[in-house]
């Protein structure tokens, strides 16, 4: 009947082989060894590797009595696998590339019967970042980038503003022009019509004088718009050193009135910025006009000093000067003539002082290193 008999010391025994039962005892698995660069580093759970390595070899084994090399493996990686690898009887594992983190590498096996060791053996380990890897240095990397970003930004910013203030600085420099030239010439233009005026009914001659200097204002108001005009294009200066353009500028308002204007220059001259000499001139002629269209002043006095460290420009006239309790650096409504001197004097780093005494006179005093 197929039945196999056999003879012990204990006595007889037998067995059928068709009654032969499977093997239900799952294998045991060990973890044998852990490889990083082909470098044993231990099979401890906790393992930190350092930064730098690439390659990571895990050998492992499924003890069996009956058939062990009927003994099949399945193994995976957290964070990595997404299933389980079928490794057959293959007895390693490799893996390359692994990202700083931390991983956790699990291997189980089944017997020749396949009853599988769902526990198996584990390993966990840590794979340890460069720093251009870690999280601090992200966060010091942005933060650096929003610095970057902000300073980008205040200096775009800082650009819009140095633009806005030059087209503002060059608003109020024609503002200025305007006044010291076409403003001026007109109201010079305006005084001899209406002395033209009223002498018509006396004297044809004494008109037509009147009317002849209208019509030099008229012309001498045209060139300084064209001058003007001229210097918002080129920048140019005419080549006149500064006693005589203020020549010219006295020799224009002699015309324009009665008043004595005396003009002294003290020391060695010497040739100082065009630009500078050129605000200067406008200094002048506003304090000139000023003293003798508001303060009706009969005596002017205009004086040039050439110090060793500085220039120095005084005019004092013996007008009726400023009303009492008239603050010297406001400026009356409507009334831009001393601003436009203060801006002046601040565009060429000088120092302006004004004195005034009522019926008296003023003093206007510049000072400018050169």
């Amino acid at each position: 009947d197929g039945t196999l008999w056999f003879a012990t010391p204990r006595g007889v025994t037998s067995i059928h082989p068709e009654d032969a039962f499977n093997d239900r005892v799952p294998p045991p698995v060990a973890l044998e060894e852990v490889l990083v660069d082909d470098q044993p580093v231990g099979n401890n759970s906790g393992l930190k590797v350092a930064p730098g390595h690439t390659r990571f070899t895990f050998r492992y084994a499924g003890l069996s009595f009956v058939a062990p090399q009927n003994v099949r493996f399945r193994y995976r990686m957290d964070g990595v696998d997404d299933a389980w690898i079928d490794a057959g009887t293959r007895r390693e594992a490799d893996y390359t590339n692994l990202k700083p983190g931390s991983y956790r590498f699990q291997v189980i096996a089944e017997n020749s019967d396949h009853v599988w060791n769902q526990q198996g053996a584990t390993l966990s380990f840590q794979v340890q970042p460069h720093l251009y890897q870690t999280i601090w240095f992200y966060l010091l990397v942005c933060g650096v980038v929003a610095l970057l970003t902000y300073q980008l930004y205040r200096l775009r910013i800082r650009q819009i503003q140095g633009q806005f203030q030059a087209v503002l600085a060059e608003r109020n420099r024609i503002a200025r022009e305007i006044h010291d030239t076409l403003a001026q010439g007109f109201v010079g233009i305006s005084l001899q019509l209406e002395i033209a005026k009223r002498v018509l009914a006396e004297s044809n001659h004494a008109v037509r004088d009147h009317l002849e200097a209208a019509i030099s204002l008229v012309a001498e108001s045209l060139a300084d718009a064209r001058r003007s005009i001229w210097d918002l294009r080129t920048n140019a200066n005419e080549a006149k050193d500064l006693p005589s353009k203020l020549a010219e500028q006295i020799q224009r308002l002699k015309q324009q009135s009665s008043a004595e204007i005396q003009v002294d220059i003290h020391g060695e001259y010497r040739p100082i910025a065009a630009a500078t000499e050129e605000e200067l001139i406008k200094i002048a002629q506003e304090a000139l006009l000023n003293a003798i269209r508001h303060a009706e002043a009969s005596h002017i006095h205009v004086e040039v000093a050439y110090e060793r460290m500085h220039v120095q420009l005084v005019i004092t006239d013996n007008g009726k000067g400023f009303p009492d309790g008239v603050d010297m650096d406001s400026n009356l409504p409507g009334h831009y003539g001393r601003k436009g001197m203060q801006e002046r004097a601040k565009l060429i780093h000088a120092t302006l002082q004004m004195q005034s005494e009522k019926n008296v006179g003023t003093a206007i005093t510049v000072t400018v290193e050169a």
